[in-house]
């Protein structure tokens, strides 16, 4: 028995330097256009590129876990929580990134739906009683990475579905800056200084809007159903503020403002509860 939590956390660890590899590959290859952190394959839903630098957060407290699993103590949340999950979540993350790049996007939706089922698994896993966190290092380095790491996925599934399945939004240089240019994908642009959006359909609003619903919904969710998971409902509102930042569309941009400040306004709520009014029994994460 005692070989098997050994064995899980080395391979947790490769897979995680796989990941790693990886993602730095994507942002920092030559060829950066096809990348997701360079807004590739966007859409009326797709958030700002610093909506990506919590990748670095996500990153860092990964390692840090990578780290911390080897401590003593933490074999049964790695042999019966954690488990194969995290190896096979990196091996499909990478895949996923590789099919975006390559443009084959109904794959990476198959492929990032995979990562969700796996991801959500072990995050459920470690909302179980025998795996709460027994010290702020249980909180930062194994619960913290795998809440930020799951509402991450779930943004990059909704991400993947709108890219999939709905109208990319084309951009064009202004033609009054620039004339007789045509309308080119926007990953080609490297330079937005001067740059027009063409308007989405009421289709599309509707389904962007319903999916700016969805997130704030799962981020209600992470505060209220998962004990007062912060982390969760910080990407999420991270995410909105950053559709608001990118999108040019009125309606789009200002639903997105509005539930990223409703879902921030929700975060303070167990803050204010707990700290302000003194109330017992008000958890803010576990």
């Amino acid at each position: 028995m005692a070989a098997m939590p050994i064995f899980w956390k080395l391979g947790n660890l490769l897979a995680y330097i796989f990941l790693l590899g990886i993602n730095l590959y994507s942002d920092l290859e030559p060829n950066q256009a096809k990348s997701p952190y360079f807004l590739s394959h966007t859409t009326y839903i797709t958030p700002a590129y610093f909506t990506f630098y919590v990748w670095f957060l996500i990153h860092l407290l990964l390692g840090g876990f990578v780290i911390y699993q080897f401590f003593p103590g933490n074999d049964e949340i790695i042999a019966d929580g954690i488990n194969f999950h995290f190896f096979a979540i990196a091996l499909l993350n990478s895949l996923w990134l590789f099919l975006w790049e390559i443009d084959f996007l109904f794959l990476g939706f198959i492929v990032i739906l995979f990562v969700l089922l796996q991801i959500s698994f072990v995050y459920w896993k470690l909302k179980k009683p025998e795996f709460r966190s027994e010290n702020i290092f249980q909180t930062l380095f194994i619960h913290a990475p795998f809440s930020l790491y799951h509402a991450w996925i779930l943004i990059i599934a909704v991400l993947t579905i709108y890219a999939t399945f709905t109208p990319a939004r084309p951009i064009a240089y202004d033609p009054a800056a620039i004339e007789d240019v045509e309308p080119i994908a926007d990953e080609t642009i490297t330079d937005t200084s001067s740059v027009y959006y063409e308007g989405p359909t009421i289709l599309v609003q509707i389904l962007v809007i319903l999916g700016l619903l969805f997130m704030e919904c799962t981020a209600i969710g992470y505060i209220e159903k998962f004990k007062g998971d912060l982390a969760g409902a910080a990407v999420i509102a991270w995410t909105l503020y950053g559709v608001w930042s990118e999108q040019q569309d009125a309606i789009i941009r200002w639903t997105a403002f509005v539930l990223a400040l409703v879902t921030t306004l929700h975060m303070l709520r167990p803050l204010i509860l707990k700290y302000v009014f003194k109330k017992d029994g008000i958890p803010i994460f576990a």
